[in-house]
């Protein structure tokens, strides 16, 4: 992979939105590989390349905003994770709907990262309107 990116590059320059998504899915791979450094590492790269692409607050870059998060979440960094989480949250809303399936999935996230970061009250807070969404949708095994 790292061989297409460099040709990619090559092709369309260091910070074209093709290269931002290549980049996303190498750090995929590094991930599921169990390098989260290295896939921290690609994301932060895309995400500056889709925020000067796209506008800050555009979908693409939630995505990116979203599994950024939960790559420092599992770096153990959990005051990131959450900035990310929350910045990600108001575009995944609007984009989707608050009471979709995609908002309950990063609202569980973003609870277990205020769990981390000893604040159970929000945790559970996050939790219950996320567990609203899924039970609205009648999704009981989720959790």
């Amino acid at each position: 992979m790292n061989g297409l990116l460099a040709i990619q590059e090559k092709h369309y320059g260091s910070d074209h939105f093709q290269i931002a998504i290549a980049l996303i899915n190498l750090g995929i791979v590094y991930g599921t590989s169990g390098d989260p450094q290295k896939q921290r590492e690609l994301l932060e790269q895309a995400l500056a390349i889709q925020e000067k692409h796209y506008e800050p607050n555009h979908f693409t870059v939630a995505i990116i905003l979203k599994n950024l998060g939960g790559t420092y979440g599992d770096l153990g960094d959990s005051q990131k994770a959450k900035e990310l989480f929350e910045r990600a949250l108001p575009i995944f809303e609007k984009h989707y709907d608050p009471d979709h399936l995609e908002v309950a999935k990063l609202l569980a996230n973003l609870s277990i990262t205020y769990g981390d970061l000893g604040n159970p009250q929000k945790a559970k807070e996050l939790l219950e309107q996320a567990s609203f969404i899924l039970e609205k949708h009648h999704v009981h095994d989720y959790f």
